[in-house]
């Protein structure tokens, strides 16, 4: 913040326009997640490319839940035909060469050089054990204490103690105890 890389006025930048921004071209990066890659690939005129976050071994958003079907489902079957459909290997493929993160595509199938890029970050934090969880579900309105938060800490409202302190406070007020 101090150095100006991120401005005061993106703490009230909603993610559509924030997103519209950054493929106009009138940001220069963009921190999001990978169900962007497809708007980016046909909608950006300039350059882009996707990176790992700097510094960190963990990257938030997990890829832990993918498919579930709930217990008393009315329409089970078709659920797991379409859980089928989609982890055949050409959806997969398909999926790899459009900026899907796919868990059963044919390494060698995806052509796309800015897909391969992605997958194989995915990849690293995978075989790092680096997938961690989004930042707003480890316990019940994290997420508003979050965004408030960080909106204090892009505005100079709190600084970088105060805002950990809040995260920890709320986190701790919503974790199960013992």
């Amino acid at each position: 913040m101090k150095k100006g890389y991120i401005a005061k006025s993106s703490s009230g930048a909603k993610a559509e326009d924030a997103g519209a921004a950054f493929i106009a071209g009138k940001y220069p990066m963009f921190f999001s997640g990978s169900w962007w890659f497809g708007r980016f690939k046909s909608e950006m005129k300039d350059e882009w490319g996707t990176f790992p976050f700097p510094g960190s071994k963990l990257t938030l958003g997990s890829g832990g839940n993918l498919w579930v079907v709930p217990k008393g489902a009315k329409n089970k079957e078709l659920a797991y035909d379409f859980i089928d459909i989609t982890m055949k290997k050409g959806i997969q493929n398909t999926l790899g060469n459009n900026g899907g993160v796919p868990v059963a595509a044919d390494p060698s199938a995806i052509t796309d050089p800015k897909s391969k890029a992605l997958i194989k970050d995915f990849a690293t934090y995978a075989d790092g054990d680096g997938l961690a969880f989004y930042p707003d579900w480890p316990v019940p309105g994290f997420y508003d204490v979050l965004v408030s938060e960080t909106q204090k800490l892009i505005t100079g409202g709190a600084g970088p103690d105060a805002y950990l302190d809040a995260l920890k406070k709320a986190y701790d007020a919503g974790a199960p105890k013992g």
